[in-house]
């Protein structure tokens, strides 16, 4: 196993992991890296359509671990799925989750709305927000809750993040991702 050096955030879709690694990056000179999914969870296939990945979560975890470790980034956002949650503990690195507070399932549908995303993925949080959004609170990781009209950026800055990174620090230091 690679030595963790940096944290790993796991952001619920929509709470603006893009647009908060770039604002970091850009205002607050933050080491942060944003690491989208789609293209580790699908393969072209021999038929040359998209297929899944049968090497899923594992080949963007292995990404994510070396942008924890070799790469240097103090940062890492990722996605939140259930299976890239377990192998990120299988492998003991650790995480925060941000998510957004869940009678908020209307707003973010619009987010998604308003930013183009596929109608697959917004019929899929529609049929599965609580059910996601309890998984992640059952997960034992830290969970960062964003409110109505806050996005990911407004909690990367210190005050919310602090909270949780004394949390994180002490599950890191027990090596406890089971509550």
């Amino acid at each position: 196993m690679i030595k963790q050096t940096g944290l790993v955030i796991c952001g619920f879709p929509g709470v603006g992991k893009t647009a908060a690694a770039s604002l970091a990056k850009e205002k607050h000179n933050y080491d942060f890296q944003d690491m989208e999914s789609t293209a580790f969870r699908w393969v072209i296939g021999i038929d040359h359509k998209r297929v899944p990945n049968p090497h899923f979560p594992g080949c963007y975890v292995d990404d994510v671990e070396r942008s924890a470790s070799q790469y240097g980034y103090k940062y890492t956002m990722i996605s939140s799925h259930k299976e890239v949650r377990d192998e990120l503990k299988s492998r003991g690195i650790h995480y925060i989750i941000v998510v957004p507070e869940k009678s908020l399932r209307d707003e973010y549908l619009l987010r998604y709305v308003a930013r183009g995303s596929d109608i697959k993925l917004i019929e899929q949080v529609y049929d599965h927000w609580n059910e996601w959004l309890d998984e992640i609170e059952n997960d034992g990781a830290p969970v960062i809750h964003l409110k109505s009209g806050q996005f990911l950026a407004d909690a990367i800055v210190p005050e919310i993040i602090r909270e949780h990174l004394r949390d994180a620090k002490k599950m890191f230091k027990d090596g406890d991702h089971d509550g």
